[in-house]
């Protein structure tokens, strides 16, 4: 393999997803008994847990966790397999509680990975959607540390600290979380995705309910994923990530229909080589005497959605919470700045999500979607070079898709099973170019499994 493989491999680790912004998701399936009938006594009071009492105090605290395994047919590593727990702690203090300070708070999280199989899955992979795989070097490492101010009667909310732009931006726009991630903002904007968290600035405004929005800014570190998050002192930083958000959203319970629509701009000013052409405009790795091109900035713009076009009650029962229905969801992103080290074009998925479907399993949920991922055309050129260099020809169309069945089953309080199967159609060599194998289509399985510590800590009841 080509030595510079090993830059190249480095650079695209940067693009990959971690599924800890999935920990908790689940709720009690059953409610209690009557009280105050003979056959239900009024049960003695009881004692309050240690959260109860933390949160009397101004403190809650809370435990998460996720078991999240894949399994690929596809791709230039084809039958492989990656392993992780991800276990995180999370305390949020009030200072209105604990200090009389109105409105502030503040927000820490810590992140724990005691199984981390097969780190290099990712590149292994080959494809922009070898990105879904975790990629955790370092097994603890700090989530967030920040500090909030709500003025404005909560209108308005300030925050600084250590966060990661998918703490309060970026949400996830598909139901299933697991998968949905977008290569723009990872890849183009050199942000590294959640849990690995930044300094950062950022603001938002809610003009009501349902409409908002914000604005933030992070100091960009190429060199995070090895880092605890707790070294600042040694922290280099070479860039800066700027992101501008609009967006409305409502809910079940407010709406019969319930929708959510969002528009985001960014910027990266991290210097942007070329990933295929010098100054003379030869290319990057055929002509290693001249300096590559530079740009300056890297931008683009993401917008997504998600409808619900479909319930089975009619709208019957409109403060219904939980209603069997249908929702489509979808998004489209691009790249505003040609020529970006990261490669990617275009982004775009359609999905449809169904819930309370399943005859006596009320919270299950059911979903398909299909995504679409361009490399660019400098990015393509590279490719192609590097197939010469490895002496394996690159034929691979820019385009590739993913076909996606998911779902999610909740086995009890706080727990729930998120199995998924994928279809990578035309993956490409984007994250190991030198790679000798033709990346070949096949499948992708994975298995998420998301569980609540509070009771198993005593934290809760």
């Amino acid at each position: 393999m080509n030595p510079s493989n090993n830059n190249n491999r480095f650079f695209v680790q940067r693009g990959t997803v971690l599924a800890c912004c999935a920990l908790w998701a689940g709720c009690a399936l059953a409610g209690p008994d009557q009280p105050g009938t003979i056959a239900n006594p009024v049960a003695p009071a009881r004692a309050p847990s240690l959260g109860e009492q933390l949160d009397a105090q101004g403190i809650a605290v809370h435990g998460f966790g996720s078991w999240y395994s894949l399994y690929n047919t596809y791709g230039v590593g084809r039958r492989q397999d990656q392993n992780n727990l991800f276990l995180m702690l999370a305390a949020d203090f009030d200072l209105e509680k604990l200090l009389g300070v109105k409105g502030a708070s503040v927000h820490l999280k810590q992140s724990y990975a005691p199984v981390a199989s097969n780190v290099d899955y990712g590149p292994a992979l080959g494809d922009i959607y070898g990105a879904v795989a975790p990629f955790v070097p370092k097994k603890a490492r700090l989530v967030q540390l920040s500090y909030e101010q709500r003025l404005l009667e909560d209108a308005l909310k300030l925050e600084l600290g250590r966060s990661n732009p998918a703490t309060s931006f970026m949400q996830p726009a598909c139901a299933f979380v697991f998968t949905c991630f977008n290569p723009l903002t990872l890849m183009n904007g050199s942000v590294f995705a959640y849990p690995f968290a930044y300094w950062s600035a950022t603001a938002r405004y809610n003009f009501d309910d349902n409409r908002f929005a914000q604005v933030g800014g992070w100091l960009l570190n190429g060199q995070i994923p090895f880092e605890s998050g707790w070294n600042w002192r040694e922290e280099r930083h070479d860039g800066r990530f700027f992101l501008a958000q609009v967006g409305t959203q409502t809910r079940f319970g407010e709406a019969l229909y319930p929708s959510r629509f969002e528009l985001a701009l960014y910027r990266s000013t991290k210097k942007q080589p070329n990933p295929s052409r010098t100054v003379a405009g030869t290319s990057t790795l055929l002509d290693r005497g001249s300096a590559p091109k530079v740009q300056e900035h890297a931008d683009g713009i993401l917008f997504n959605w998600q409808k619900t076009v479909y319930r089975a009650d009619g709208g019957s029962r409109p403060f219904d919470t939980n209603p069997r229905s249908l929702t489509l969801e979808g998004g489209l992103s691009s790249s505003l700045t040609p020529g970006v080290t990261g490669g990617v074009d275009a982004f775009g998925f359609i999905g449809v999500n169904a819930l309370n479907v399943i005859p006596g399993r009320p919270l299950d949920s059911l979903g398909a979607r299909l995504s679409w991922f361009r490399v660019s055309k400098d990015f393509q050129a590279r490719l192609k070079d590097a197939g010469r260099l490895s002496g394996s020809a690159y034929e691979q169309p820019r385009d590739s898709f993913v076909a996606e069945l998911n779902g999610r089953f909740v086995l009890g309080s706080g727990v729930t099973l998120d199995p998924f199967i994928n279809y990578v159609l035309q993956p490409s060599r984007f994250q190991n170019p030198f790679a000798e194998q033709r990346p070949a289509s096949g499948w992708l399985f994975g298995l998420g499994l998301n569980f609540a510590l509070d009771p198993l800590l005593g934290w809760r009841h």
